[in-house]
């Protein structure tokens, strides 16, 4: 198969998991997954996050299935954290070390805000 430029597309590896790495392995079920880097996870910033930011962080990826871009909502950040302070804690803590960007800020109940996911961590 070609792409629009002419070079040939591979097709997506899935990726099998094993009976300890996942509780749904039962008839070739693909469940979503997140990648995290060796040099993410050994970085100075990652380090220094703390344990909100870390979930959130994991939980953001896992919602954006693979994205760039997505919305992510308080509701949605209530499953990892119990308070609008920790979650608001998170995010500053997180877009200051350069692993999010906030791209548009929801008002709207029920909306998320948008993020995008940043190269600024290593940079």
């Amino acid at each position: 198969m070609l792409s629009k430029k002419g070079n040939i597309m591979s097709k997506k590896k899935r990726k099998t998991f094993r009976y300890f790495e996942s509780s749904d392995i039962k008839n070739g079920f693909q469940e979503p997954y997140i990648s995290i880097t060796k040099s993410m996870l050994t970085s100075e910033k990652w380090k220094s996050l703390n344990y909100a930011s870390k979930e959130i962080y994991l939980q953001m990826k896992l919602w954006s299935y693979g994205r760039e871009e997505f919305k992510f909502s308080y509701s949605l950040a209530l499953n990892v954290v119990k308070s609008r302070s920790t979650f608001k804690k998170a995010i500053d803590e997180l877009t200051t070390n350069g692993f999010i960007e906030i791209i548009r800020i929801s008002r709207t109940p029920g909306i998320g805000t948008i993020y995008k996911f940043s190269d600024k961590w290593y940079l």
